[in-house]
């Protein structure tokens, strides 16, 4: 039988709960940010991709157990002089074990030197973010250019 102090826990953290999804779901808004939800997103175009793996992934329980993780799909070829210097700064060595990183990049981990002018540099980057991690590696055709391309061949089709 629950007691009185455990019901109220109860109801405390779920009130909590519903304003933190409610803050989230205001602020996406206000943000107007594009976004998508993994309901919708059409698994079978990128046969390579774990579903579960991915829904996994998308709880974030993974920063409550301190773990490094990369998600190894489009980054920044493009990134400027800053990005890279905070990625190659100390603060990769203070973060390592102690939070949660999620990268992206089109580039292959051998690219990686290259990308940021120092192979040495590249490979302790990786070795720490590749400790504790999930990749998720994406082969195959453009999901954002999926639906655009479909657009183009009906209207080439009309014309």
């Amino acid at each position: 039988m629950m007691g009185y102090l455990d019901l109220l826990d109860l109801v405390l953290s779920e009130e909590l709960a519903v304003r933190d999804d409610r803050r989230f779901r205001q602020g996406l808004r206000l943000s107007r940010l594009p976004h998508q939800t993994l309901d919708k997103h059409d698994f079978p175009f990128q046969p390579d991709l774990e579903p579960r793996k991915v829904k996994d992934l998308a709880t974030l329980s993974f920063p409550t157990c301190g773990r490094a993780s990369s998600w190894s799909t489009t980054w920044a070829t493009r990134s400027s002089n800053a990005e890279k210097r905070t990625w190659t700064s100390k603060s990769i060595s203070k973060r390592y074990e102690k939070g949660s990183i999620i990268p992206t990049s089109n580039k292959t981990f051998g690219e990686w030197g290259q990308m940021f002018g120092d192979e040495v540099l590249a490979a302790a980057i990786l070795d720490r973010l590749l400790h504790h991690c999930d990749v998720i590696s994406i082969n195959g055709p453009s999901y954002r250019l999926k639906n655009r391309l479909k657009a183009i061949e009906r209207d080439t089709d009309v014309a």
